[in-house]
């Protein structure tokens, strides 16, 4: 009988730990797209890609945009969750 109590302790962690794997897997995955989102943003807008306002490509300024605020709330995430932890 005094395996169940142990046993449910180790699934807590188990559990656990599962689900830092699931948002260290999601966070990679968002640092992936917002990478991949400035290299091509960098390339429509050094290429020049019509529709062009003030000089500038909206596709490739959309792009950045996207960027920048993907990236920001990686590193928000990032930040909310060490303080986390560290309570």
């Amino acid at each position: 009988m005094s395996a169940i109590p142990k046993a449910i302790a180790i699934a807590k962690a188990v559990n656990s730990v599962a689900w830092q794997n699931v948002a260290f897997a999601l966070i990679v995955k968002v640092i992936i797209m917002v990478a991949g989102l400035f290299i091509g943003s960098s390339v429509v807008y050094y290429a020049r890609i019509q529709p062009v306002i003030f000089g500038i490509p909206v596709i490739g300024f959309v792009g950045y945009l996207a960027a920048l605020i993907l990236g920001v709330w990686v590193a928000r995430s990032i930040i909310r969750d060490d303080r986390r932890r560290k309570r």
